[in-house]
């Protein structure tokens, strides 16, 4: 008789399949094996208890007839435990915690095995269940490297109302050069978005935010813009489906799910052309980053306002998802 005591890293199929593997590998004077466990499946809101027991017959010539009996008596004995656990006769402190997804690193690759979905839809988290995120929280990094572009009519109008300020370059030349600069500061996750600025605009946005006159607002202002046109961009976000009305060029936002932990996804960006007949990758963005759905959708809209492209769509694979 095998029962499963805690070890988490199998469900129950996966170690019935691993005994029956393991004992005929050697069935001297065994005929048959008992393998069963006790498995607790929770979100935080709802918990699910399964207390499976399954029969391997071994030698076909000695039944094992009192299996139904055992069935009975182990059946029983879950319902005792499981009805002491509803009535706080045993605390639930003292019971196993939920199956959690198992994952362990080797030289840089991380191996995941999910917790076994929930079975049903939670009838508390109406979205979906809640997923943790071990690295980094639940917050978004910065997802670009603003820079604040103009034309050089624009930059006279900047240097002649700001003499005192080097930044601003002595010409629109090096001021050009010192953009070049700063696309090679950029990276994958954090690319280098220019953004146009106008004397005009900086000056009433200055004004009515009293900022001081100097060239490190006129890179908060940028930087403002870019906020508020990247958020735009992501309220208009919409999921690509197989009926979606797709536009001619747009930037898609991919991102396989996997298990509890938001920290282990994987999400790659692309521009996209799209035509009467088939989508075409014009050109890749980012492959496989461990980075959630949020984070990805976010760092598409940056390379969107980079690329002057107006529209993101998303899909989610939700293969490996925790449900």
């Amino acid at each position: 008789m095998v029962l499963n005591n805690g070890y988490t890293a199998l469900d129950h199929d996966a170690l019935v399949e691993l005994v029956a593997r393991r004992i005929r590998l050697d069935t001297n004077k065994i005929d048959g094996v008992v393998v069963g466990g006790c498995y607790h499946y929770g979100d935080g809101f709802d918990s699910t208890f399964l207390w499976p027991l399954d029969y391997i017959p071994i030698n076909a010539n000695a039944p094992f007839r009192e299996v139904s009996e055992l069935e009975r008596a182990w059946y029983a004995h879950a319902e005792k435990t499981m009805t002491a656990l509803v009535l706080g006769r045993t605390p639930m402190d003292s019971a196993r915690g939920p199956v959690i997804d198992s994952q362990f690193d080797v030289d840089g690759t991380t191996f995941v095995k999910p917790a076994p979905p929930m079975g049903v839809k939670s009838k508390f988290y109406i979205q979906r269940r809640p997923r943790k995120a071990t690295r980094g929280g639940d917050g978004l990094p910065p997802v670009a490297l603003t820079f604040p572009d103009m034309t050089e009519t624009e930059w006279l109008r900047f240097r002649e109302a700001l003499p005192l300020y080097p930044d601003l370059c002595n010409s629109y030349a090096e001021w050009r050069r010192h953009l070049a600069k700063g696309l090679e500061a950029g990276s994958v996750l954090q690319p280098f978005v220019p953004m146009p600025v106008t004397w005009k605009g900086w000056s009433r946005w200055r004004k009515e935010n009293q900022h001081p006159k100097n060239v490190s607002s006129i890179r908060q202002y940028a930087n403002e813009m870019f906020n508020a046109q990247l958020m735009a961009l992501l309220r208009r976000a919409r999921e690509r489906k197989p009926d979606s009305v797709l536009p001619s060029r747009y930037v898609l936002v991919i991102t396989e799910e996997i298990g509890q932990d938001r920290s282990n996804d994987l999400t790659r960006i692309g521009v996209i052309h799209s035509s009467l007949h088939e989508d075409l990758v014009a050109k890749e963005l980012v492959l496989d980053a461990r980075i959630f759905h949020e984070h990805g959708l976010a760092l598409a809209g940056a390379y969107a306002l980079a690329d002057g492209v107006d529209c993101l769509m998303w899909e989610k694979n939700l293969r490996y998802a925790w449900t």
